[in-house]
């Protein structure tokens, strides 16, 4: 059975791609376990980091990835950039709840044609 978080997350993936277009498909490792509080934050980070692509960027499509990797929650929200590279950024609202949680953010604009907000979280 899939966690709820990831429900949740696919249901709201659906409702963006139904009321603005943007297909953004979530994938999770089948590993991935956290507790109910921390999977309400997460929930909230990668909300917010949908409607990001919705706001800021040109993007139709977008890829949420949640993993467990060496005891840290890593999610990677990512977007095309239609419209050329990305400025420099961080997303204000999803640096403070991370801060919160004790993780890190960074930004990837190595790929070109990519961005992608990167997370970590201790568990």
């Amino acid at each position: 059975q899939e966690a709820e978080l990831l429900v949740a997350l696919r249901r709201q993936a659906g409702q963006v791609k139904q009321f603005y277009g943007i297909a953004i498909e979530v994938r999770a490792a089948p590993d991935v376990t956290i507790s109910d509080r921390l999977a309400a934050e997460v929930f909230q980070i990668v909300n917010e980091g949908m409607s990001n692509i919705r706001k800021h960027t040109r993007a139709r499509s977008g890829t949420i990835d949640v993993s467990n990797v060496d005891g840290q929650l890593r999610i990677r929200i990512e977007n095309p950039v239609p419209e050329g590279p990305a400025a420099a950024f961080l997303p204000g609202s999803i640096a403070e709840r991370t801060a919160a949680l004790g993780g890190t953010i960074e930004i990837d604009r190595a790929a070109p044609g990519l961005t992608a907000v990167c997370i970590a979280i201790p568990v």
